[in-house]
């Protein structure tokens, strides 16, 4: 994804550990509450309990006054064949979001088709479920072609350079701000509001 990683030695469940060159904390859910004089212990107590009694669950936060990034790993389907519980994996993805109020925002992603890991949905702490709809590079490109063909194809419809050449499936290999998988936000809906 073109990002950094930054290494943190193993936390034990409830261990918190500062980056002084990141400026930002790193922590290991798994107990209830932090010692009150820890500098995040009020951030921590605005946790729903159930994330801070997961020790799978890791929280990152910019300062002891914002907001936690829940950083977990995409729900997935297991196998017929695989033993459960499945171990988690070593890598972790941006799950959710709470805030130092515990508004929750919890994100969904898909896990087929061609936008495959990217988030395709939320649901917040009063229970609304968001969909976000995206879009491929390749997608665009046949929809700007069939958009084309029909102006073309009307008495008034300009005549111009052929539309592969204006807009292409695919998108050039990397940036400067590394590879672009080409997916886009083209709408949000808010599919259930209780």
């Amino acid at each position: 994804s073109g990002g950094r990683s930054i290494h943190f030695e193993p936390l034990f469940p409830g261990e918190i550990s500062y980056s002084r060159s990141e400026s930002f904390w790193l922590a290991r859910c798994g107990v209830l509450k932090q010692h009150k004089g820890h500098p995040l212990a009020r951030l921590w107590r605005a946790l729903p309990e159930a994330v801070r009694l997961s020790p799978h669950i890791y929280m990152m936060a910019a300062s002891t006054t914002g907001q936690w990034l829940v950083l977990g790993w995409p729900e997935r389907v297991p196998g017929a064949d695989e033993v459960l519980p499945p171990e988690p994996p070593a890598y972790r993805v941006l799950t959710g979001v709470v805030d130092g109020f515990g508004r929750t925002l919890a994100f969904h992603r898909a896990a087929e088709g061609d936008v495959a890991g990217a988030v395709t949905g939320g649901t917040d702490g009063a229970g609304r479920c968001f969909h976000l709809a995206l879009s491929t590079q390749a997608q665009r490109a046949e929809a700007f072609r069939k958009q084309r063909a029909s102006s073309l194809s009307s008495p008034a419809g300009p005549r111009s350079v052929s539309s592969s050449q204006v807009f292409p499936d695919t998108l050039p290999a990397g940036t400067e701000y590394g590879a672009d998988n080409g997916i886009r936000l083209e709408a949000v809906w808010l599919t259930h509001d209780p």
